[in-house]
């Protein structure tokens, strides 16, 4: 596996690699159909969405984890690919990235908010389809 630290962020910094740590273990309880992974990944506030692709948005803590029980039931094969971390102001963060799933590329967006514990948790996924075909998309950096 490559280093999945390819993103905007300087070499080394700490708060980039927990942004990173984060997303990898929001892909890894989707690709496990681990629920209480998943819920472990989100913020406990109350505002925070989804938008699942074909679905509509989806906001509030209850109505997102219930949506991933859903999913996560039959979860898809899934590997997340291409991740850039953008820091934001105020302990704020974005990882893009592209989704495979089967022969489908998504693009994806994750914000991630840094947490009274000092843990980086999610705040807001969207994903949704894009007109790439498998060939164009670099195998890494990945996630997985």
């Amino acid at each position: 596996m490559t280093d999945p630290a390819g993103s905007n962020a300087a070499p080394g910094d700490a708060q980039a690699a927990g942004v990173m740590s984060a997303n990898r273990a929001f892909y890894s309880a989707f690709a496990d159909g681990d629920f209480a992974a998943m819920a472990a990944v989100w913020s406990e506030r109350e505002d925070i969405a989804c938008a699942h692709p074909g679905w509509p948005r989806l906001t509030g803590r209850t109505a997102v984890l219930e949506s991933w029980r859903g999913i996560l039931e039959r979860p898809p094969s899934i590997v997340a690919a291409t991740p850039r971390v953008m820091m934001l102001a105020d302990g704020a963060a974005a990882v893009l990235c592209r989704e495979i799933v089967s022969d489908t590329i998504l693009t994806a967006v994750n914000l991630y908010r840094l947490e009274g514990d000092g843990g980086w948790r999610l705040t807001y996924h969207q994903a949704g389809l894009t007109n790439e075909t498998l060939d164009a998309v670099p195998t890494s950096p990945s996630l997985q």
